[in-house]
């Protein structure tokens, strides 16, 4: 007996679950799901600075000159010898403030983060001990008798200075100077917000070496321009204002103890 051949009905294929992946992009039906790529964990996402109209840019750059050209000028004058120091520094630094939290484009986080610290502080310790060996042996050598002269002869005094100085002084003047310098005016200058920044570096130490103008002396200038480039590039590579405050405090507490605090405007009857 021939056996009967069976008829085995055959299922409709199942439709498959999930993506459908294919060689070939261009052939892909509307009927399937594709994948965005995968963005870097690494990569930081950069916001550039829009592109600023001619006019706009003329008026930021009207805006340095006034505050950190002209304002120092007038400091000079004997109508405004009696204005407080610290007060003015304090309500700029307000005002500073005040305007950074209301800037969508402003990263706050830059106000207090100290996680870049720890990669920071090997090369700030480091070139802060080349400058104390340096302006040690300066000051021994051309002023022998202003050499230590604080801590030796008002030792409180010296002690007040290096613990009041950076809170009081020293982070306003970041806030100001770098903070505030190095954000509002990169779409001047460095408009594509990459690439290196010596024209930003070099705004922020002229306006820090040029306040100093109000202590009438060359000295205060010339040690203000160079540190004010070396805070201004640590605190763009650490994006933190704490960073650059400590090194900005360990090298002012240096001055002050080495003895070039009349320069600075700490003088001690």
């Amino acid at each position: 007996m021939t056996p009967q051949q069976a008829v085995v009905p055959q299922a409709d294929p199942l439709p498959l679950l999930g993506p459908v992946l294919v060689a070939e992009p261009a052939v892909i039906s509307a009927k399937v799901l594709q994948f965005p790529a995968a963005a870097s964990p690494l990569a930081d996402p950069v916001v550039l600075p829009a592109a600023l109209p001619a006019l706009t840019r003329a008026a930021l750059l009207a805006e340095f000159l006034l505050f950190f050209g002209a304002v120092p000028l007038l400091l000079q004058l004997k109508i405004c010898a009696s204005l407080p120091q610290l007060p003015l520094l304090w309500i700029t630094a307000a005002y500073v403030m005040f305007r950074l939290q209301r800037d969508p484009t402003f990263d706050r986080r830059e106000l207090w983060s100290m996680a870049p610290l720890r990669r920071q502080l090997p090369q700030i310790l480091a070139l802060f001990a080349a400058g104390v060996v340096v302006i040690s042996a300066l000051v021994r050598v051309y002023a022998p008798g202003l050499f230590l002269a604080l801590p030796r002869m008002h030792p409180r005094l010296w002690l007040a200075v290096v613990v009041t100085y950076p809170l009081v002084s020293v982070y306003p003047q970041g806030l100001v100077f770098r903070t505030w310098v190095l954000h509002r005016y990169r779409p001047v200058l460095q408009p594509d917000g990459t690439g290196e920044a010596k024209l930003l570096i070099l705004a922020s130490a002229a306006a820090f070496a040029g306040m100093h103008l109000i202590f009438h002396n060359w000295i205060a200038v010339a040690l203000t321009f160079p540190g004010g480039v070396l805070f201004a590039r640590h605190y763009l590579n650490s994006k933190s204002l704490v960073v650059s405050s400590i090194e900005h405090a360990l090298y002012g507490c240096l001055l002050f103890t080495i003895g070039l605090g009349p320069f600075f405007g700490l003088h001690v009857g």
